[in-house]
C-alpha cells in the first residue's frame, strides 16, 4: 500500500527533544511512529485494487460453481444409466 499520508518527523522529533528526550532516542521514536502511521493506511487507489481484485474473484468463482453444477448434473446421469445397465445385468441373470 502506498504511503499517502503526511507526518511531520521535524516536528515531531523536535517536540520530543524539548520533552527531554535525547536526539537518537528522539528520532528513532518518530520513525517508528511515521511508519506505523504512514505504512498501514490503505488508499483509494489501494481500495479500489481490491474491489476489483474482489470482482474478478467472484466472477471466477461463478464460472467454477457453473462448472460444478454441470458436473453434478453429468454425474446424476451416469448415476442413473449405470443402475439402468446393472437392473439390466442382474435381470437377465434370472432369465
Amino acid at each position: 500500500m502506498a504511503e499517502t499520508t503526511a507526518f511531520d518527523t521535524l516536528t515531531t522529533a523536535r517536540k520530543l527533544k524539548d520533552a527531554g528526550i535525547e536526539d537518537a532516542q528522539a528520532e528513532a521514536i518518530t520513525e517508528a511512529v511515521r511508519d506505523a502511521v504512514t505504512g498501514s493506511l490503505a488508499t483509494k487507489v489501494d481500495i479500489a485494487e481490491l474491489k476489483a481484485d474482489h470482482s474478478r474473484l467472484e466472477g471466477k468463482i461463478d464460472g467454477l460453481e457453473g462448472k460444478i453444477d454441470g458436473l453434478t448434473g453429468y454425474n446424476k446421469f451416469l448415476m442413473v444409466f449405470s443402475g439402468a445397465v446393472l437392473l439390466a445385468v442382474i435381470g437377465n441373470m434370472f432369465v
